[in-house]
């Protein structure tokens, strides 16, 4: 009958097979999900980041209100104030000049949610009415009662002019909006599913949560990095230009706008980009046991 000792020398003369330090898992299997995830993190994050800004009402409002951008289109809506009141002779001098920053920023808001609403949006000209009564006031010398009246007569056709302009600007912008609106939001459940799958497959097939987590790293880091690469180079296109060109007016203010919203998806991008690095650096002696 063998002995224990017999036995044990025995099994010394077997070869054993191990995987060396590092290579358990399914490295293969693992950077093609890896390799998908990325993919999946790019658009996800770019999703992100245009409902932060350009399918952002409240950002949108913001941009477009404030700064240059207000007063470049200030400019614009005087020019148009004073090309409605052509028939009239002196009114069309006088009443651009009194659209104020106000009116301006009120008429910008009112078009601004007739886009995102997909509504036809009432203008409020309270402001307006009131600039336009008090500039013919005393301008001409009259009493408040006799620019009051003139301005009566004037201001109907002042509002026909802005609210027929609104909803020509507004018409096909609207559809434009409502169709990429609708697009983004139902791909957003399918993207968070497959995600989740091939988060689970990396997991499997990393062998080790310390692989895992790192390999993470690595598509949080390349996600960030291609994808503000591919916001800068995607400002660049033709289609983009010609936008703003259709606009000739406010295409400084049509440009100003993509460069924003461009930098802020871009941001999005660094950040996970940084963060990736960071889990990188942290996660090393945990990929090494």
């Amino acid at each position: 009958m063998p002995t224990t000792q017999s036995r044990r020398a025995r099994s010394t003369g077997r070869i054993t097979k191990r995987q060396p330090a590092g290579r358990s898992g399914h490295p293969g299997q693992r950077r093609f999900a890896a390799f998908m995830l990325t993919i999946v993190a790019i658009i996800g994050i770019g999703i992100a980041g245009l409902k932060a800004t350009a399918l952002n009402e409240n950002y949108t409002t913001q941009t477009l209100t404030t700064g240059e951008n207000l007063t470049a289109i200030e400019t614009q809506v005087q020019k148009a104030a004073g090309s409605s009141l052509t028939d009239i002779p002196g009114a069309s001098t006088l009443v651009s000049r009194t659209i104020s920053a106000d009116t301006t920023k009120a008429l910008t808001t009112a078009t601004i949610s007739s886009i995102y609403n997909n509504t036809s949006a009432q203008i409020d000209f309270t402001t307006m009415d009131k600039e336009v009564k008090s500039a013919i006031s005393s301008s001409t010398g009259m009493s408040s009662t006799v620019g009051s009246a003139i301005a009566s007569s004037i201001l109907p056709t002042l509002h026909d002019y802005f609210n027929k302009q609104l909803s020509n600007a507004t018409l096909s912008v609207r559809s434009e909006y409502q169709t990429v609106a609708t697009t983004v939001q139902s791909a957003i459940l399918p993207l968070v599913v497959i995600a989740v799958i091939l988060a689970i497959w990396m997991l499997v097939a990393a062998g080790g949560l310390g692989r895992f987590l790192h390999g993470i790293g690595w598509v949080a880091l390349l996600a960030g990095l291609l994808g503000a690469v591919a916001t800068q180079l995607a400002s660049k296109l033709p289609n983009l230009d010609t936008l703003s060109s259709n606009v000739q007016e406010l295409e400084p203010v049509i440009k100003s706008y993509i460069a924003d919203v461009v930098n802020h998806i871009s941001g999005y991008y660094l950040i996970a980009a940084a963060a990736g690095l960071v889990v990188l650096l942290v996660t090393i002696p945990w990929r090494k046991r």
